[in-house]
């Protein structure tokens, strides 16, 4: 399947994670013929016993217990797969940042850009400040935003201004995503000042090009951004959810279930590379809720 791009080769990684972490070491022991849903109810009750995971992860080594089942099917090793045992996800909040506290956030790290402060040994300068503001523009995930390069973004300047941007690795797909008139400011600004720096090219990052170890810079993304939350007193939001930089995209996608008129749902989970399913559980039931007090409040003329 990853041969013929049908799957990201990052989601095999991760099952093999939880295989050879957590499952082979439980089931090694087992006959796959005799493996029964009790089993899998008694592997679900140790891991859970060891390790506060929340439903949504167990629910993911459900999934790789099943296709390991699976495969054990099509080669003749069983006759029949056990019933697997469900874990419905809780669906929380996604924490995010309304008008008033997103002005807030980005005024706070204008003002400590400017301070000369180290975040782990590591300047904290404006570039943290303009990934703030473009993420908030886009709707790309920010693991699609660390392997993000100048040749991935088009700039479009017809009837409308926006980015076109083809995410690199995209999680889930290969779709391109359009983002929002303010991203092409952000990013033309920082384009120019990467390239008086010496980046700035094609194959040059887009945030803190001087790293070649992505990973490490997405920590020093998460660093700064979290220094910032934190000065900001923008921590937590009113459901006691911890903010982190993925609150920006959820603030981008709330922004526009909140204020587009006549939103196109469809249209909006393919531009944020994602599906209706997440935007009805993550997003959508929260804006109608503000919506519904909003049109409470109004009165007929």
């Amino acid at each position: 399947m990853i041969n013929r791009q049908e799957r990201d080769r990052r989601l095999n990684v991760e099952d093999e994670k939880k295989l050879k972490k957590d499952i082979l070491p439980f089931f090694q022991t087992m006959s796959v013929s005799r493996i029964t849903t009790a089993d899998i109810e008694d592997y679900i009750d140790t891991i859970s016993a060891e390790r506060r995971l929340s439903p949504s992860t167990l629910s993911k080594h459900l999934v790789v217990i099943r296709k390991v089942l699976n495969e054990a099917l099509k080669r003749n090793f069983i006759s029949n797969i056990p019933p697997i045992p469900t874990k419905s996800p809780r669906d929380n909040p996604r924490p995010y940042f309304d008008a008033d506290e997103y002005k807030h956030l980005y005024e706070v790290a204008r003002k400590i850009s400017k301070e000369g402060i180290k975040v782990r040994y590591v300047p904290l300068t404006t570039e943290i400040y303009d990934f703030i503001v473009f993420h908030t523009n886009v709707f790309v995930r920010p693991s699609d935003l660390k392997l993000l390069k100048h040749k991935h973004i088009r700039v479009v300047k017809e009837k409308a201004e926006y980015l076109l941007i083809t995410p690199p690795k995209s999680k889930t797909t290969m779709r391109q995503s359009a983002t929002m008139r303010g991203a092409v400011r952000i990013y033309e600004r920082l384009k120019k000042r990467h390239e008086a720096n010496g980046y700035g090219n094609p194959d040059d990052y887009v945030f803190f090009p001087e790293y070649e170890n992505r990973e490490y810079a997405l920590q020093t993304i998460r660093r700064q951004f979290d220094y910032i939350v934190m000065r900001a007193g923008l921590k937590f939001d009113s459901f006691g959810n911890a903010r982190t930089i993925y609150s920006l995209r959820h603030t981008s996608l709330m922004f526009r279930l909140l204020n587009a008129r006549n939103i196109d749902i469809f249209m909006l989970a393919r531009n944020a590379l994602t599906s209706v399913n997440q935007l009805e559980r993550f997003y959508l039931s929260h804006a109608e809720s503000r919506m519904k007090i909003e049109n409470l409040q109004q009165f007929g003329e």
